[in-house]
């Protein structure tokens, strides 16, 4: 007798024995396991941290984070609008709604509306630039100051008598613009739809200064917590916007940035890894059924399943602290794998019952003539798996951490939790399978 039969033979007669402390022994392991993944495992959707902190761009880029701090992990608002007068109200309203939620969002800001730039915008311009601009402003200046004190119909109406009596002002040489964006500001109204007359683009077209979009930063709060860190703080950010662009037709609000993203990655994520995982266990569950043919065993791979993927969540929580966006795909990686142990065990374990074996010696045959074939197989993907560790791309080699270490717990299940559930369970027979018949005999065989 070989030294791998001894130790399974021995293992057989301590399973069947110890049944129920083992089973306690699982039960309190995985007990333990759910209670600290819950508070240590978290999820890491920044794709930037799973590559190798040591690669060049990954340096560069600490160093512009370093060096521009309140750009780091925020949300940009990109608002756009018809007009620029209309692009400059949204901005600053949006912007106004984010300071008076500082319980979301720890800073915010516009990027190129500030009291320097307010105070010295002029001298970023070239010299025809601004020659152009403020001959522009000294000549519409007496309409603009008018227009300002009569801010009715009859104000517009003047500026308009004047513009055609005075052939040589800026408006007047704006007149076509200007009659076109009150006559589509006039049929909009008919119809109820929302128009603005940018007097910027009227007196000064085609200025770089006449912005229709601009960017809103702001830095949200991040609690780690929480599995979705950053969801309050985007929920926040949708409502506001909706509600911005609810009271102001015509304009759009979009979210981006990093953070979002990686926001919207993880809630992907999320909802993927719970769907693969569930539907993955739903058909390797029907599959079982067919095969085994036999609630108890059911039931026991299932306990044995959960258990392994379990400890296995247990294990990332103690040796990394985190999943990230690949490495969350270790349950139905597990499930698919860890299963065939289970199935390997149990099929043994129904032969030996069909040969009219008692349970126990069932159990201890199984595990004597299928446990090394086992061992090999879980030593060999494991290996595989061991084989994406030493990459620089953190997110495959931590992935291949977990998943070759879940080789060896689903293993352990299988050939302890698997067997002392067997032994509790007790199949009281086992009818021998019929072969299948064939669709349609061949004269020879492949």
């Amino acid at each position: 007798m070989s030294l791998a039969t001894k130790i399974l033979t021995w293992q057989g007669c301590m399973v069947t024995r110890y049944a129920w402390l083992i089973i306690s022994m699982a039960l309190l392991l995985t007990g333990l396991s759910i209670y600290y993944a819950k508070d240590h495992l978290g999820v890491n959707n920044n794709s930037s941290e799973m590559l190798s902190p040591d690669l060049p761009f990954q340096k560069n880029y600490k160093r512009l984070e370093t060096a521009f701090p309140q750009d780091t992990n925020a949300i940009l608002f990109v608002v756009d609008t018809p007009t620029p007068e209309e692009t400059a109200i949204a901005a600053s309203n949006l912007l106004r709604r984010l300071e008076n939620n500082r319980d979301y969002f720890e800073s915010s800001y516009i990027p190129d509306d500030n009291a320097f730039f307010r105070q010295q915008a002029f001298l970023y311009l070239s010299t025809a630039e601004l020659d152009k601009l403020a001959s522009n402003l000294t000549d519409a200046q007496p309409f603009i100051g008018y227009l300002a004190q009569n801010y009715h119909l009859q104000g517009l109406f003047s500026i308009l008598t004047e513009a055609l009596e005075n052939e040589d002002s800026v408006i007047s040489q704006s007149l076509p613009a200007l009659l076109t964006s009150i006559s589509t500001a006039l049929e909009k109204a008919a119809t109820g739809d929302h128009y603005h007359v940018s007097w910027q683009e009227i007196l000064n077209p085609n200025s770089a200064t006449n912005k229709t979009r601009r960017i809103v930063i702001a830095k949200p709060r991040v609690n780690y917590q929480s599995m979705m860190p950053v969801g309050a703080a985007i929920a926040k950010a949708r409502s506001v916007s909706s509600q911005l662009m609810h009271e102001m037709p015509g304009s759009n609000i979009r979210i981006t940035g990093d953070i979002a993203l990686q926001h919207e990655e993880l809630e992907d994520i999320g909802d993927g890894a719970i769907l693969s995982g569930i539907g993955s266990l739903l058909l390797v569950l029907t599959i079982l059924f067919r095969c085994f043919r036999s609630i108890k065993l059911l039931l026991a791979t299932l306990i044995t399943l959960l258990m392994g993927l379990t400890l296995t969540a247990g294990f990332a929580a103690i040796a990394i602290g985190h999943l990230n966006v690949i490495s969350v795909s270790f349950a139905a990686l597990y499930i698919g794998l860890g299963v065939d142990f289970a199935i390997h065990m149990n099929l043994h374990y129904r032969a030996q019952l069909v040969k009219q074996q008692s349970n126990k010696d069932a159990i201890k045959k199984a595990l004597q003539s299928v446990g090394f074939s086992l061992f090999l197989c879980a030593l060999t993907t494991s290996i595989g798996f061991f084989a994406f560790v030493p990459t620089d791309y953190k997110g495959v080699s931590e992935l291949g951490m977990i998943s070759g270490v879940s080789m060896f717990i689903g293993l352990a299940v299988s050939m302890l939790v698997l067997p002392a559930l067997l032994t509790l369970f007790k199949l009281k027979h086992a009818e021998p399978f019929n072969p299948p018949s064939p669709i349609y005999p061949t004269p020879f065989r492949f």
